[in-house]
């Protein structure tokens, strides 16, 4: 009897599989995590190249408007439209002067990061005289404003520099949009090469980690179907009342022909109820054998005292197994009926 229940201890799954299987979910989770780091980079960068581009472009509307609000005070009649005027220009002129040292240098308020290539700061210097010069002319705008020959002549030098300074910007704008299109070029390789070496993690992983696990799941579910098939024909053909107990709440799922004599009842009658219902912990022997059940240890042919249905106390020799069972921890109890074995001796 105690070879049969000796097949059935458990054999604790290896720890390296689980480690392996913890390890690929970390990985997986690390590449979603730089995944999304990357695309918020590539956007961050496409986004604040579209906003250097606009500013630069608007610059040369700045420049356009700037001479025309000159012009416009050459034939200002009103007081009030001259007033109006004016602040258009002070205006314009400071949102001049600060993108265009802002493109140069960056100015955080205004999203510019500064930092340009070698060549686009080569541009900036040449364009550098024609930008001076806009910038003075309308300084000398606003200061003669009340003079009008003098004003006349501070349009004239904004007029005679806006083109150059056009020219130039629009050179400016070309090459931020070739170096953003650069970029562009860049992060959907950098995209690329990402995309590329997560499959092939994911590819790495499903071959050396989950596969492996799918392996051992279906080998774990045909040894277990074959030990719930061995479980049946143990319990159908076993000469002594057998219990399986449900491993952490010590409930009784599962007796059979032999236990449910030994019981006094069916086995719908005891399966879902405490195992400790029928051995009586005052007396001392059953208080070892609840020990030892709850504690897991196994043991054979323990002598204690069972009650029946009836309230009936019958001398047994318990025995105690851990298996498993439908994939779960359980513990096989076989109980062997002293009474019994006393009668059949004297016979």
């Amino acid at each position: 009897m105690i070879d049969l229940l000796r097949k059935y201890i458990v054999n604790d799954d290896p720890k390296s599989l689980r480690v392996r299987v913890i390890g690929a979910l970390v990985v997986i989770g690390v590449l979603i995590l730089l995944s999304q780091v990357l695309l918020q980079w590539l956007l961050t960068g496409q986004q604040q190249a579209v906003h250097i581009v606009s500013v630069a472009s608007q610059q040369r509307m700045l420049s356009q408007e700037i001479v025309k609000t000159g012009y416009r005070l050459i034939g200002v009649g009103s007081t009030e439209a001259r007033h109006s005027a004016l602040e258009e220009l002070r205006m314009a002129l400071a949102q001049f002067k600060r993108a265009h040292a802002g493109l140069q240098h960056g100015d955080e308020d205004l999203g510019l990061p500064g930092g340009n290539s070698p060549q686009i700061a080569l541009l900036f210097a040449t364009l550098d005289p024609e930008y001076q010069a806009m910038l003075d002319a309308g300084g000398a705008v606003l200061a003669n404003v009340d003079r009008l020959a003098e004003l006349h002549q501070a349009v004239q030098r904004l007029r005679e520099h806006e083109s150059a300074f056009l020219n130039g910007m629009g050179e400016i704008v070309s090459r931020y949009e070739s170096e953003a299109g650069g970029s562009a070029g860049y992060a959907r390789g950098l995209g690329l090469v990402f995309a590329l070496v997560t499959l092939a993690t994911l590819a790495f992983l499903a071959r050396y980690v989950f596969l492996p696990v799918m392996v051992r799941l279906q080998r774990d579910a045909r040894r277990h179907e074959g030990r719930e098939n061995e479980m049946d024909k143990l319990f159908s053909v076993s000469p002594v009342a057998l219990f399986l107990v449900e491993a952490t709440s010590l409930v009784v799922e599962r007796g059979n022909l032999k236990a449910e004599v030994l019981i006094g009842c069916s086995a719908d009658d005891f399966t879902g109820r405490p195992l400790s219902t029928y051995f009586d912990a005052r007396i001392e022997a059953n208080k070892v054998l609840l020990q030892k059940i709850r504690t897991g240890g196994m043991f054979d042919e323990l002598p204690v005292l069972m009650v029946d249905a009836r309230q009936n106390a019958v001398d047994v020799l318990a025995s105690m197994r851990r298996v498993t069972y439908l994939g779960m921890r359980h513990y096989l109890i076989a109980i062997t009926d002293v009474t019994e074995i006393r009668r059949a001796g004297g016979k």
